[in-house]
């Protein structure tokens, strides 16, 4: 991942209110169907991600949307599938 290419953008939640979690949730949701889709792609296991230093159970809540991944931790999985960051927080099309 270059990290000239990064683009990084904060957002201020305020997780007290319903819509703000449901933006929240949307997010996750497509953030880990992003990264499940481009595992497979990849022809990677969850198993096998432990070879790139993940907790597989935390690696699941991640690909199950029910986590929030941290912007480290978001760095790491797009380095383990030689991808950009940017690639995980795409729109699917």
């Amino acid at each position: 991942v270059k990290l000239h290419h990064w683009l990084i953008v904060t957002v201020n939640l305020n997780y007290s209110g319903d819509f703000n979690r449901t933006i929240l949730s949307k997010a996750n949701k497509g953030i880990a169907n992003n990264i499940k889709t481009i595992r497979k792609s990849k022809g990677l296991s969850q198993v096998q991600m432990e070879k790139f230093g993940f907790d597989l159970r935390n690696y699941q809540r991640i690909e199950s949307g029910s986590h929030s991944p941290s912007l480290f931790t978001l760095f790491k999985i797009a380095e383990a599938f030689n991808i950009e960051l940017s690639d995980l927080l795409k729109k699917p099309s």
